[in-house]
């Protein structure tokens, strides 16, 4: 209950957002005319499609009932381009370990991989005359 001791009902807030995200508001027409006529409740929109044209609008009223301008759009066909996979095919990876093969063996052939496997480098460390044993 509210102030007023009226129900509070949460249901008829928010009903513009919740009619596009119910997916289930849109109503079929046979013209434009029809469309303008339809009638909505105050701060809701729906989803017309017209049946005879290829074409679908969009009405809206406002939480003080005024309607706004009918939007009109057209359905267009796009035309339907093949787009590049992104992903490798197993002939794009086969192709690719063949060509790290080849550079391995190139690498060993050319004495690269023997330098890469060098002995650790060790560095002589010579104490300060602090920390040294034996020393006061």
């Amino acid at each position: 209950m509210n102030y007023y001791n009226y129900p509070f009902n949460p249901m008829f807030q928010n009903t513009q957002q919740q009619q596009f995200i119910n997916g289930g508001n849109y109503y079929y027409v046979n013209s434009k005319q029809e469309a303008e006529n339809w009638i909505v409740n105050p701060d809701s929109t729906v989803f017309l499609l017209d049946r005879t044209n290829k074409k679908f609008y969009i009405k809206t009223v406002e939480k003080s009932g005024l309607a706004k301008p009918l939007e009109v759009y057209s359905y267009e066909q796009t035309e339907t381009i093949d787009k590049p996979s992104e992903y490798a095919t197993k002939d794009d990876l086969e192709d690719l370990r063949k060509e790290l093969k080849e550079l391995r063996n190139e690498s060993i052939t050319n004495g690269i991989a023997d330098q890469t496997e060098s002995e650790p480098i060790t560095a002589d460390i010579v104490p300060t005359g602090e920390n040294q044993p034996g020393t006061i």
